[in-house]
């Protein structure tokens, strides 16, 4: 059991050497790739582990969730009526002053709402 045990662990320091190796002649030819890159005329770096540094980070935003809410089929709690297409209150969010009140006639008209 100890042979096998010293035997695994002399394998993964043979294996780690042959990593590193292979690691650093992979490095080389793509340094002297970015080299000659660089002496074209363009702007190239090798950043290790895939990291950004804090010049290049960028932050993305998150998804926009516009257009995933759902009008319920039932009457607008302003309004106290159906339309069709439906709305509700967040319709009214541009409404005149400050309390929110039913459509008119014309401003159905107006935003292609019918009356149920």
């Amino acid at each position: 059991m100890a042979d096998t045990l010293a035997r695994i662990k002399e394998l993964d320091k043979e294996r780690t050497s042959l990593i590193d190796t292979a690691k650093k002649a992979a490095l080389t030819a793509a340094d002297q790739a970015i080299t000659a890159l660089n002496a074209l005329g363009f702007n190239y770096r090798l950043i290790s582990d895939g990291k950004k540094t804090a010049s290049t980070k960028r932050k993305f935003k998150t998804k926009s969730r516009k257009g995933t809410r759902i009008i319920k089929d039932a009457p607008c709690v302003i309004c106290k009526f159906k339309t069709s297409p439906s709305h509700d209150a967040r319709k009214h969010r541009f409404s005149q002053g400050k309390k929110k009140r039913p459509f008119t006639a014309k401003e159905l008209s107006d935003l292609g709402l019918k009356k149920v």
